[in-house]
């Protein structure tokens, strides 16, 4: 007597959380790997953005609910999030996923992380808290409900081993995007821009907090920018979540390109000289894509001295805290200004020996992101099906 075949709604169920937009294009990466290693037959719910839905997460709520940064600067949006919490663990507890898969956002996932431990769902977290830069004793709370840990650098393990909690440095998703093969003439010729026009990229931030905090500043500096060097075009890659926003609210007299693809993106970072890009995940992204950059960053002045009360790392750039010097330059905070920035950009600009420099401390970075030969969404992907398996 043949046996019945499995229906899709048999299929394991994986459920993954990502609160931002370097947390979908991460899981979107991960889920791919997931796909191979059950050889399709698998099912994604969670909460993701539109990188984790192509390739077939349903998402509960829309990623842009989850975009607040700061502790004080939009009290609204965090009582939505508190809201999300309680309906996503009541989804888990209806649904038991066989393992809950959380990127990053600590803030959201932490906190579900606890709801969690009571339904007894293997729980495991892609990216670490960064114990090592403040509040090490979070090492100890979350070895209390987490089942596994994925960390992005090899420095970061022992500080969660030693907490009981099963810990791999699996690197960094963002080697597997191949940022440094775009094509600057292909970008070029696609927006008609003369070779002879220097192009430089501009990157206020993937929340719209960060924009509202940022867009000023970044537009009045190309503004300065632009009485220096006339034909100057710039180019912004952002989320379609945040393309209308910025289309609308940057009102600059300097030609702008928006773009959102993957692609494009590696055109516009081959294309362009330098960029100022607000501190972030971004940060080694241009160091992959080889692009000389200047990090800037401001918050609320309460936001501010919290940081600086808490946080105990010389360096916020990731590069620079990898490399243990600055080889980005970072201006924060009362730094943050059109006139510091515009004349930084020009110093870099104008200076081929300060790129190559940059260009130069961007390749000893890459060793510090790999973890062998498997891709990072690979090796966690063995890692759930082993689990999957053994349930």
């Amino acid at each position: 007597m043949a046996l019945p075949k499995k229906t899709k709604d048999s299929w394991p169920l994986i459920f993954i959380v990502a609160g931002e937009a370097s947390g979908d294009l991460f899981g979107a990466q991960l889920i791919k790997a997931l796909k191979e290693q059950f050889k399709g037959k698998v099912r994604f719910s969670g909460i993701g953005g539109s990188f984790m839905q192509q390739e077939g997460l349903e998402s509960l709520f829309p990623l842009s609910d989850f975009g607040v940064m700061g502790f004080f600067e939009d009290w609204r949006k965090y009582l939505k999030i508190i809201h999300h919490l309680y309906k996503t663990v009541d989804y888990v507890e209806k649904k038991r996923p066989c393992v809950v898969i959380t990127i990053d956002f600590p803030g959201f996932n932490f906190q579900l992380g606890k709801k969690l431990k009571k339904l007894k769902v293997v729980h495991m977290h892609y990216v670490a808290p960064t114990v090592w830069a403040w509040k090490k004793s979070r090492a100890k709370k979350i070895s209390k409900f987490l089942n596994h840990l994925f960390t992005l650098f090899a420095f970061e393990p022992p500080y969660f081993t030693k907490q009981g909690l099963p810990t791999t440095f699996v690197g960094h998703p963002l080697i597997e995007l191949d940022l440094a093969s775009g094509l600057k003439s292909r970008f070029r010729k696609k927006h008609h821009i003369p070779k002879d026009v220097p192009i430089l990229c501009f990157l206020p931030g993937s929340r719209m907090g960060e924009l509202k905090r940022h867009l000023g500043i970044f537009r009045d500096t190309a503004e300065l920018l632009k009485v220096k060097i006339p034909n100057l075009c710039l180019v912004i890659p952002t989320l379609t979540s945040c393309e209308d926003y910025l289309k609308s609210n940057w009102l600059s007299s300097v030609p702008t390109i928006f773009v959102t693809s993957l692609e494009e993106k590696r055109d516009a970072y081959a294309a362009s000289s330098v960029a100022l890009a607000a501190s972030g995940t971004v940060a080694l992204e241009l160091a992959l894509a080889r692009l000389p950059m200047i990090i800037t960053y401001k918050i609320s002045k309460i936001s501010a001295w919290i940081v600086r009360l808490f946080v105990k790392t010389k360096y916020f750039c990731m590069v620079n805290i990898l490399l243990k010097r600055e080889a980005v330059p970072e201006l924060l905070q009362d730094k943050c200004t059109p006139q510091i920035l515009s004349s930084a950009l020009l110093k870099i600009l104008e200076s081929s020996s300060k790129r190559k420099e940059q260009i130069r401390a961007f390749k000893e970075v890459d060793p510090y992101l790999r973890a062998g030969k498997i891709s990072p969404s690979t090796r966690i992907a063995e890692i759930v099906r082993e689990v999957v398996n053994e349930k």
